[in-house]
Order: structure tokens, then C-alpha cells, then sequence
């Protein structure tokens, strides 16, 4: 398998791996119930799709580490009781599969740390591997040019690629190297978009939302030439 490197750090999926150390973001557990609460109807899937792909990077590759860089989960201002189901049984399903697990604290996590003290871990600001510092990246240290390390990884900013084809445009994730004053800069990509649009992609939610709504909207008639047929039947695809 040829490796695919970014100032020597390996991209494995859409983490870094340092050595023995795998470095993901931008999990944003809790995703599903945020949008349920903007009333926009999807099942709630991410969570065993983020399990599913990190087994196969655990499958693929040597890890001993995992540092999760920021935004565990996705409310700002609360913990919503999806995030803190599925985030504590996240870091449960880490500590079970890495020898160690590091926290950092993304801007999506004010009240991560709650959630780690329940499982005897700690949420840092900052984490250094060899010529690496990994950091969220929604702000940067006072010290940071004053560090030795060369190399800069962060999260936050969901790098992406848009390609247009007449009108269809499409965004592919990506990795994003560059230079932050006299140090190297890598930012890493996220999979929540991804994720999302692959579930909507296979589940009728959507679709028999909008022939619930059709049905009452529309006035479609519950009776025709004596069969009748509920607004909760209409919505079933037949």
C-alpha cells in the first residue's frame, strides 16, 4: 500500500497518523438532534458510522494513540442527552481500543470536559508528538512561534474543494498544507457532510415526510370510490 505523507505525518482516512498516534476531528456527536430540533427529520446514524470507519482505520493500520482534536460533540451551549450518550460511550470504545486517549478542546466543546471527567480523561488546549503540535485551531496560543516544534495540524476549519459542472457543483474534502509564518500547516478535513448525505441518500425519512406533507397540503382525497386511505397511510411508498 503506497502511503500518502504531509510533512511526514500519514493520512489514514481522514485522520493523521504520527507514528503511532492517530489525530481526528470534527466528530461533532449530537449532530442528528440539532438538526431534529430545526425540524429537519433525519434518522440518527452518525454515530455507528463514525464507529464503523474508525474500526477500519484500527484494522489498517499500528496505533497505540488517539488525540481527538476538538468539537466531540456539536451543541455550543448545552449538553443535549444524545451527546452525552453516545460521546461517553465513544470514549469508552476509545479507551477499550487505544492504550491511550487524549482530549482537546474544540469550540464546540464548553461542556466536553463533563463528559471526560466521567471517564477519567482531561481535555487540553494543546498536544505535541515529536516535531508536531495539534491544536482545533479556533485560537492560537501566546506561545506558539515560541515552541520548537515545525509542524502545525488543526481542525476547525472543514477544508473542501468545489468543482462545477455546468449546474451541479460538488464539494470533496481535503487535506490543506501550507505555512503559518515560519512553521509548516497542516489542516485536516471532517466527514460530517459526508455522513449526512450518504444516510439521507439511503432512508425514505425525507420522502415520506413529504408525502405526509403533500397529503395535507394538497387536500388529497381519503376516500375514492369507496377506498379509503388515512394522510399516515399516504406517506407509505407502495
Amino acid at each position: 500500500m503506497t502511503r500518502k505523507l504531509i510533512y511526514n505525518a500519514e493520512i489514514a482516512d481522514l485522520g493523521l497518523l504520527i507514528d503511532r498516534t492517530l489525530i481526528i476531528s470534527y466528530l461533532h456527536i449530537g449532530y442528528e438532534q440539532a438538526l431534529n430540533r430545526e425540524g429537519i427529520m433525519v434518522p440518527r446514524f452518525q454515530y455507528k458510522k463514525i464507529l464503523e470507519r474508525l474500526k477500519e482505520i484500527i484494522n489498517s493500520f499500528d496505533i497505540g494513540r488517539i488525540v481527538v482534536n476538538g468539537d466531540i460533540k456539536h451543541e455550543f451551549g448545552r449538553i443535549t442527552r444524545q451527546e452525552w450518550d453516545e460521546a461517553l460511550n465513544f470514549i469508552i470504545f476509545l479507551k477499550n481500543n487505544f492504550d491511550e486517549v487524549v482530549l482537546l478542546k474544540g469550540n464546540h466543546d464548553n461542556f466536553s470536559k463533563f463528559i471526560a471527567d466521567k471517564t477519567d480523561l482531561g481535555v487540553y488546549g494543546t498536544y505535541s508528538i515529536g516535531d508536531f503540535i495539534i491544536m482545533h485551531g479556533d485560537k492560537i496560543p501566546d506561545d506558539l512561534m515560541m515552541r520548537d516544534e515545525s509542524t502545525i495540524i488543526i481542525g476547525h476549519e472543514h477544508p473542501c474543494i468545489g468543482i462545477r459542472n455546468g449546474e451541479r457543483f460538488e464539494k470533496i474534502k481535503c487535506y490543506l498544507k501550507g505555512n503559518y509564518k515560519e512553521k509548516n500547516l497542516i489542516l485536516t478535513p471532517d466527514n460530517i457532510e459526508e455522513i449526512l448525505i450518504k444516510a439521507i441518500d439511503k432512508t425514505e425519512t425525507l420522502a415520506a415526510r413529504f408525502r405526509h406533507c403533500a397529503g395535507r397540503s394538497l387536500m388529497i382525497l381519503r376516500r375514492y370510490k369507496g377506498d379509503e386511505k388515512s394522510v399516515s397511510r399516504q406517506q407509505i411508498k407502495e
